[in-house]
C-alpha cells in the first residue's frame, strides 16, 4: 500500500469533493420535493432561485473534479488513485468492475459538460448550451448513484489507508433546517404557494 503524502491528500481531497457534491444534491432534492409537495413557485430572481442555480453548478463542478478524465496526467481525480494503487482499491469491499465501468460512463458524460460549457464558454457550444446537456444526457438518478458509489469506494480506501472512515459524512445531514426555512419563507410570502396545499407547511 502506498503511503506518500500526495497519495493520502488526494484521497481526502476527492472525498471532500464528493461529500460536498452529495450534500448539495441532497439540498436540491429536498428543495424540489418540497416545492412539488406544497405547490410552491418562485417567480423571477430571488435568493432561493439564485441558491438553487449555485448549488447545481457547484455540485456539477465537484463531480467533474472527482471523475475528471485528464489525459495530460496533471490532475488527481479518482482515476489517479486507481492507477496508483489498483491492487488495494480492487480488494475493497465496495469495489467491483461493474461499478468502475459505470463510473467511467458517467465520467465521459461529465467530460462533455466540462469541455463544452461548465468551465469555459465554448465557441460552438455558446450557440445552444442546452444541446450540450442533452448530448451529455446525465440523469439525476445516475449522477446520484455515481457520486454515492464513488464516495463509498473512497471511504473504504480511506479506512484502509488511515485506519478509519472519512470524518465528513453526507448522511449526517438530514435537511431539517431547509424544511423549516422553506416553510417560514412560504408563510412570510417570500415565496409563493399556488395553490396553497392542505395541511400545515413544514
Amino acid at each position: 500500500m502506498i503511503k506518500d503524502t500526495r497519495y493520502q491528500k488526494v484521497i481526502k481531497r476527492n472525498l471532500y469533493e464528493l461529500a460536498h457534491a452529495l450534500l448539495e444534491l441532497k439540498v436540491l432534492t429536498i428543495f424540489e420535493d418540497y416545492m412539488s409537495k406544497y405547490h410552491i413557485y418562485i417567480y423571477g430572481e430571488s435568493f432561493f432561485n439564485i441558491v438553487e442555480k449555485a448549488l447545481f453548478n457547484d455540485m456539477i463542478a465537484h463531480a467533474i473534479k472527482a471523475l475528471d478524465i485528464d489525459k495530460s496526467g496533471d490532475s488527481t481525480p479518482f482515476w489517479y488513485l486507481l492507477e496508483k494503487d489498483e491492487e488495494v482499491v480492487k480488494k475493497l469491499e465496495s469495489y467491483s468492475e461493474e461499478k468502475i465501468d459505470f463510473l467511467r460512463k458517467i465520467a465521459s458524460k461529465l467530460k462533455i459538460i466540462r469541455d463544452r460549457t461548465h468551465f469555459h464558454i465554448d465557441k460552438k457550444g455558446v450557440l445552444d448550451p442546452q444541446k450540450i446537456w442533452e448530448k451529455a444526457d446525465i440523469k439525476g438518478a445516475e449522477l446520484k448513484e455515481a457520486l454515492e458509489t464513488l464516495f463509498y469506494i473512497l471511504n473504504d480506501l480511506h479506512q484502509a489507508v488511515f485506519g478509519k472512515g472519512f470524518l465528513y459524512q453526507p448522511d449526517d445531514y438530514n435537511g431539517d433546517d431547509l424544511y423549516k426555512l422553506l416553510a417560514s419563507a412560504a408563510s412570510e410570502k417570500i415565496i409563493t404557494v399556488v395553490p396553497k396545499a392542505e395541511g400545515k407547511l413544514g
